[in-house]
């Protein structure tokens, strides 16, 4: 009875190994990390662009962000902080109708171009925290 790596030493070629063979992958080793690397440069200068695009698309709505934020002071931070150790529930309760009010005001001025440029920035975002994480991790495994 054969065994199947009795079989693969039979079909393995007798004929000695080319003298350049190290050499030659080696190159080839190289062009493959030359092209990865040319891959990733140019991913990189795409979502730099795209990232543009979004913050274009964003920064005529940033105002309408600025502008409808509750009124945040020292003076009001104090005056909440006062009223939550005087009551807790109405002074929480205030807060929240207070965010509420603010988001359903944004909410209501959402339009597709906002939308789209925030997905762009955080897709982006994504990325490069990924990128830097992943190339944390292979300076680790190319330390150890």
């Amino acid at each position: 009875m054969s065994d199947w790596l009795d079989d693969l030493l039979e079909m393995m070629p007798v004929d000695p190994y080319p003298e350049d063979l190290a050499e030659r992958v080696q190159a080839r080793l190289a062009l493959v990390r030359r092209r990865s690397r040319r891959t990733r440069h140019v991913l990189h200068l795409v979502l730099v662009l795209v990232s543009i695009v979004g913050l274009w698309l964003i920064l005529p709505r940033a105002e309408m962000f600025l502008t409808s934020a509750p009124n945040l002071s020292l003076g009001a931070f104090e005056e909440w902080l006062s009223a939550l150790a005087r009551s807790p529930g109405e002074s929480l309760l205030n807060f929240i109708g207070t965010i509420a009010t603010w988001i359903s005001g944004l909410a209501s001025a959402l339009d597709i171009e906002f939308v789209l440029g925030l997905g762009i920035l955080t897709a982006s975002a994504l990325y490069g925290v990924i990128n830097l994480l992943s190339n944390g991790a292979a300076q680790e495994e190319v330390m150890a």
